[in-house]
């Protein structure tokens, strides 16, 4: 297992939510501190809020996408279209 897979496996087990534990492992590379990324991340979990939809490893996946990818303040339209599959 990658580093980053381990660390979000570990941030897991203390008791986070999927979509924390993923972006937590990438808040660095994503400018984040590792206490905004377990905040921003926080309402994702069990499938969004506990609603059982898409797996918060997903969403915590596709925010550090764009996090790390996306379309700011500087970028145009092409950047997003990028990022989408």
């Amino acid at each position: 297992m990658s580093d980053k897979g381990q660390m979000a496996v570990d941030k897991f087990m203390e008791g986070y939510n999927c979509a924390q534990s993923v972006v937590f492992a990438f808040c660095e590379e994503c400018g984040l501190s590792q206490d905004a990324a377990l905040k921003v991340a926080c309402g994702f979990g069990a499938g969004m809020g506990r609603k059982q939809e898409v797996c918060g490893a997903v969403t915590g996946g596709v925010m550090v996408l764009g996090l790390r990818h996306g379309r700011g303040t500087q970028e145009g339209r092409p950047v997003t279209e990028a990022l989408y599959p």
